[in-house]
């Protein structure tokens, strides 16, 4: 009954995924999300296939490499996780999880699990895991986080696309699996925010802000829910919190300009905008943004070239192009 309600819920998600891969088969976080949900139906080799495919698509996907090293150790491939996580740790060498994980595949390889003082070695190092009576012989239970993990991600995907009932519900079975994973605090916040219940969404993204000091993109989205609620000072504090954290982030520098334009502190504002477009040149809301922007200083020249730049790079624009035509 179990087996059957699992596939009746995950099913049609793995159908959504597939469809949206389709348009996007470059998409590496579909990818991770596609061999999350295969891993629930119990597919599990094609699972492992969807994290490899995600993890070529994008070498540094600290996610995907960490679901492929657990898919290894509940498939009790103890080198193969050993080998993900040591590969993992030269490009996150502070990821207390990762390490504790690559410390557990190698204890099992060596048959260190199996002593009274290895298993208690590792209950010292192990970062977060809310009920140690699981453990069976001193051993993590993979399923555990990647449980945990899928229903995390199902939810936000569900957030995203605008079921915010079925996606709170999926990311608070994440959150009483792994309690202290800040992304499950932040993932609760963006389907909070996604229901309109922005008291509840800044209560979320601060309890994961409290897990996780320099969480970059949990400070953004408490800057959106805040931005939300009318109240721009508070938005804008913690965007600028987000930007010096992540300051290579430009959607970051792009809303902190919309939240300068809000409170007409416009050259901050231009700042911020081109700032964005220093980091990504086709991005075009921003540059549109500017060209508005300039338009209201009566600065039609450089309106002009910026509405302009987004035709080049999409000559199919017909709100720029509109906009070009007011001014010529």
């Amino acid at each position: 009954m179990r087996q059957a309600r699992r596939l009746s819920l995950y099913r049609p998600l793995v159908r959504e995924v597939r469809r949206r891969l389709r348009a996007h088969p470059g998409h590496a976080d579909l990818r991770d999300l596609l061999g999350l949900l295969l891993w629930k139906i119990g597919e599990t080799g094609k699972a492992k296939e969807q994290f490899e495919e995600a993890i070529r698509l994008n070498p540094g996907y600290r996610d995907a490499t960490l679901h492929l090293g657990l898919l290894y150790l509940e498939m009790k491939r103890n080198e193969k996780a050993e080998e993900t996580f040591l590969e993992a740790m030269e490009k996150h060498r502070a990821d207390s999880l990762m390490s504790f994980l690559l410390r557990e595949a190698k204890g099992q390889k060596g048959g260190e699990g199996k002593t009274l003082q290895g298993q208690q070695n590792r209950l010292k190092l192990e970062p977060r895991f809310p009920d140690r009576s699981k453990r069976r012989l001193g051993r993590i239970i993979p399923r555990t986080y990647l449980e945990a993990y899928c229903h995390g991600a199902t939810g936000f995907f569900l957030a995203k696309m605008g079921k915010s009932g079925p996606a709170i519900r999926e990311i608070q079975k994440a959150v009483k699996r792994l309690p202290d994973e800040p992304l499950f605090r932040a993932h609760l916040g963006f389907a909070y925010y996604t229901q309109g219940a922005y008291k509840e969404a800044i209560e979320a993204y601060r309890e994961a802000i409290r897990r996780k000091p320099d969480f970059g993109m949990a400070y953004a989205y408490l800057s959106y829910a805040y931005g939300a609620m009318g109240r721009t000072r508070e938005a804008l504090r913690f965007m600028e919190k987000a930007v010096r954290i992540n300051p290579g982030y430009a959607d970051f520098h792009y809303n902190m300009a919309l939240l300068y334009s809000d409170r007409k502190r416009w050259r901050e504002a231009e700042k911020e905008l081109k700032e964005a477009l220093r980091i990504n040149p086709r991005y075009l809301v921003a540059r549109i943004h500017l060209g508005a922007l300039y338009k209201e200083q009566k600065n039609y020249r450089a309106a002009r070239r910026e509405y302009r730049r987004v035709l080049e790079i999409d000559p199919d624009d017909e709100f720029a192009a509109k906009r070009l035509r007011e001014i010529s």
